[in-house]
């Protein structure tokens, strides 16, 4: 039987891959908050 902390870690590691295959969010609030600041 598998160390259940093994299967926590292998189902982040997948998680974090599709994240990861996400468009990237964090450029896009960069972005957002850049317009934001200039906006003034």
């Amino acid at each position: 039987m598998p160390h259940p902390l093994a299967n926590v870690m292998r189902l982040l590691c997948e998680n974090m891959i599709k994240i990861i295959n996400l468009p990237p969010y964090h450029i896009v609030v960069h972005e957002t908050e850049s317009a934001s600041l200039h906006k003034d």
